[in-house]
């Protein structure tokens, strides 16, 4: 199972009119990874889904009243089961071609009667495997977007920040050297011509440099205005990592001048990468298991081809000794 994806047992809907073949799954099943739930009917499945959230369900074709392709119908339709497995049971050869034909979305498999033990817990196994990846793999496109909004909502607290010192810097420098003294980011002036003006603590600490032999020389950096870019930074400590800086112009001593203000952001780069990384690895076992699933398929359906012309031949075979 994904450990992606939170949750502490995959949960199974097997559906069949027949009670012993609903006991027999039930104990072929008993495993400490899934909650074996059943239903005798298609009406009852459909009240269970009111009230449950299934990885895998086991649906026998023949039913009376709601076939198991109906229900599979049904099942579908609703958004939370559109990609959830389903396992037919069939007695009959000739319905498996129906089962691939009438259900082309989502992952489909089925088993013949009698049951193969080993056959239905090793599907039941894969495809809820497959189930839980696919969860994971969309639980961690939520954090992506979380962290693009998150990171969002940072850079317009940035800006108003910005605009807020811009404001004090108009009104008195001695003001304006007391609030960026105290800020954690990075805040420096830049003159014209590229020149550092003045700097706080913190751009001591964030740029690795000392501000009595930085002031006065070049800054080193293109400045692009009112929009934030990602710069290499190494501190003071002699580490290396990623800056967010952002600039808007200014007055400084009467002249006009660029505000910098650059954050630290070598830890998020740091978790949006190891996340990046986990969602193409997550992709790549996802695609494969899901060309396992169309080979174990075409694999079925050529055995299925090769018994038939079985028979065939077989038939043939007692035809010519009757004449």
């Amino acid at each position: 199972m994904s450990k992606l994806y939170s949750f502490k047992k995959a949960k199974i809907l097997a559906v069949d009119d027949e009670k012993d073949l609903l006991d027999l799954i039930k104990m072929v099943l008993k495993d400490s990874l899934y909650d074996i739930h059943t239903a005798n009917s298609g009406k009852e499945a459909l009240e269970k889904l009111q009230n449950e959230t299934y990885a895998v369900f086991i649906l026998d074709i023949r039913m009376p009243e709601i076939s198991g392709h109906d229900l599979a119908h049904k099942i579908k339709k609703m958004p939370q089961y559109k990609d959830t497995p389903i396992v037919f049971i069939t007695g009959y050869l000739s319905e498996v071609d129906d089962i691939f034909e009438n259900h082309t979305f989502g992952p489909v498999d089925y088993l013949m009667k009698p049951l193969d033990y080993h056959m239905l817990k090793s599907k039941v196994n894969f495809l809820s495997q497959l189930y839980y990846q696919k969860l994971g793999l969309e639980e961690l496109n939520n954090k992506r977007l979380q962290e693009i909004e998150r990171r969002k909502s940072i850079e317009r607290d940035l800006e108003k920040i910005v605009r807020k010192q811009t404001n004090e810097l108009r009104q008195s420098r001695e003001s304006f050297k007391n609030v960026v003294e105290k800020s954690m980011d990075a805040i420096l002036v830049i003159n014209m011509d590229g020149c550092v003006m003045f700097m706080n603590k913190a751009a001591e600490n964030i740029l690795g440099q000392n501000k009595s032999k930085f002031i006065g020389t070049y800054f080193g950096v293109p400045i692009v205005e009112n929009k934030t870019i990602e710069i290499d930074i190494i501190s003071k400590k002699g580490k290396s990592g990623t800056g967010e800086m952002a600039v808007i112009r200014n007055q400084w001593e009467g002249r006009p001048a660029y505000l910098l203000t650059i954050r630290d952001i070598t830890e998020r780069k740091n978790v949006q990468e190891a996340l990046q990384r986990s969602t193409e690895e997550l992709q790549k076992r996802t695609n494969a298991l899901e060309k396992e699933i169309d080979e174990r398929i075409q694999a079925e359906k050529k055995i299925r081809e090769l018994n038939q012309e079985l028979e065939y031949q077989v038939a043939q075979l007692k035809s010519s000794r009757v004449c």
